[in-house]
C-alpha cells in the first residue's frame, strides 16, 4: 500500500483471506476435525507472507532511496506483531483465570457478556485506522485538531454507547443466548464501564504509532496483560465473573493512563 501497489495489495487480502477460507474446507472436508481445522488456519498465512514478500521486492518504493526488502519490513513490523498477539489475550486473560478457578458456569456466563463487548470493540479500531492519514499528517507537520476531533468522536459513540448497554444488559444478553444465560448481564454492566477507555485506547496507540512508537505498543499492552491477570487473581475467586468483568475494565482504564502518558512522552 505504502508504495501505491493497489493491484498487488487487494490480491495479496485475496490469497490470504482465501487461503484460510480454503484451509478450513480442505480440513473439514477431510475429516479432519477441530485440530484439523486449527492446524489448517495456522498454516494458512504462509503463501499469503511469502507472496507479500516477493511483491514487496519487485515493486519500486515511491520514495527514491527508501528501497525495503522484505526481511527489513518484517523486522520493523515485529513490533506491531508482538502488540497484535498481546491484544489478542488481553480480553481472553479472565476467560483463561475463569476457566482454571471459577468452573463452566461462571465461565460460560463471562463468555456470553465478553461476545457482546467484543463486537462493539471493532468500532474505535474502524475509527481510528480512518483517521490515521491525518494523524500521520499532524504527527509530522505538528497542531492538534485532529487528535481533538477524533477524541470527540470515540467519546460521541463511546458514552451513549456504554449507557445503553448497561441499561439493555439483561434483555441483549437473553436475546442473543437465551435465559439460561441471563446471569451474564451483571458481568455485561461491568463490561459497559469499559467500553469509553476501550474506544480510547484505540486512539492512543494509534496516536503512538503515527508518532513513530510503534516500539512502545507492546510494552503498553504486556503491562496491561500483567495488570489483568493480577486483578483476575484477586477477583475471580471471590466475585467469579462479576470479578471477571470488574478486573477487565479496571485493566483498559489503567491502559488509558499508560497511554496518555505516553503520547505526553512522544510529544504528541
Amino acid at each position: 500500500r505504502c508504495r501505491g501497489a493497489r493491484v498487488e495489495e487487494a490480491l495479496l487480502l485475496l490469497v490470504l483471506r482465501g487461503g484460510s477460507l480454503a484451509g478450513a474446507v480442505v480440513a473439514l472436508f477431510g475429516g479432519a476435525g477441530l485440530v484439523g481445522i486449527a492446524w489448517g488456519q495456522a498454516v494458512s498465512p504462509l503463501p499469503a507472507l511469502a507472496m507479500g514478500a516477493w511483491l514487496v521486492g519487485r515493486r519500486k518504493p515511491l520514495v527514491h532511496g527508501a528501497d525495503a526488502g522484505g526481511g527489513s519490513v518484517l523486522r520493523a513490523a515485529a513490533p506491531m506483531a508482538a502488540h497484535g498477539g498481546l491484544q489478542m489475550l488481553s480480553p481472553r486473560v479472565e476467560f483463561l483465570v475463569l476457566s482454571l478457578l471459577a468452573g463452566d458456569r461462571e465461565t460460560g456466563v463471562f463468555l456470553a457478556a465478553l461476545r457482546v463487548f467484543e463486537f462493539l470493540g471493532m468500532v474505535p479500531n474502524a475509527v481510528a485506522q480512518g483517521a490515521m492519514p491525518a494523524l500521520t499528517r499532524e504527527a509530522l507537520h505538528g497542531g492538534e485538531g485532529v487528535r481533538r476531533r477524533t477524541a470527540g468522536t470515540m467519546a460521541l459513540v463511546a458514552a451513549p454507547a456504554a449507557t445503553g448497554l448497561a441499561l439493555v444488559a439483561p434483555g441483549a444478553v437473553g436475546l442473543l443466548f437465551g435465559v439460561a444465560y441471563a446471569d451474564g448481564a451483571a458481568p455485561l454492566r461491568f463490561l459497559a464501564i469499559a467500553l469509553l477507555p476501550l474506544f480510547m485506547n484505540a486512539l492512543l496507540s494509534w496516536a503512538l504509532l503515527a508518532r513513530g512508537r510503534a516500539a512502545w505498543l507492546p510494552r503498553l499492552t504486556g503491562l496491561r496483560v500483567v495488570a489483568a491477570l493480577g486483578l483476575a487473581l484477586v477477583l475471580i475467586p471471590r466475585f467469579g465473573a462479576v470479578g471477571a468483568a470488574a478486573g477487565l475494565a479496571g485493566a483498559e482504564w489503567l491502559l488509558v493512563a499508560l497511554g496518555w502518558l505516553a503520547c505526553r512522552r512522544a510529544g504528541f
